[in-house]
């Protein structure tokens, strides 16, 4: 049995239960619901309506995904993306919704981590330019992100 390696769909039911997806050698992390549309994360950023043709990964191949919060209508999360040369990019905060043209980063901040909603702004820790640690909070913008 490959425990966190497959997306199910389950009614509650053996019958009503179907393989939506596997993913080997990656483990299934954390997960937010959108509307009809799940969001998790597996070898970066991925999304299902349920379906095995809905199931598809929204960042590019060999990153990595994780803090996700939901916000205004989309997903914000951490984005570490694979250079291909061996050394990782430092983290940023990016937000998806759902397609591949609009999951993108916001801000410059580096390093964000411990996204937390409260109201209608979005609060996190990170590292301003120079590299030192802030909290910051973003309306979901690019100009709107700033530290606190």
């Amino acid at each position: 049995m490959r425990a966190n390696r497959d997306l199910w769909r389950s009614d509650g039911t053996g019958k009503g239960t179907t393989l939506l997806r596997s993913f080997p050698g990656v483990t299934l992390a954390e997960a937010v619901v959108l509307g009809a549309t799940i969001y998790f994360s597996a070898d970066g950023l991925w999304r299902s309506k349920g379906t095995a043709e809905s199931t598809r990964r929204v960042t590019p191949a060999g990153g990595h995904a994780d803090q996700l919060v939901r916000f205004k209508g989309k997903v914000y999360f951490r984005y570490i993306g694979d250079s291909g040369f061996g050394a990782e990019p430092g983290a940023r905060l990016w937000h998806s919704n759902g397609s591949r043209s609009g999951t993108v980063a916001v801000g410059t901040v580096r390093d964000p981590f411990d996204l937390a909603v409260m109201g209608d702004r979005l609060y996190f820790n990170g590292r301003t330019g120079s590299g030192k640690d802030r909290l910051f909070s973003s309306d979901g913008t690019n100009e709107g992100t700033l530290p606190v």
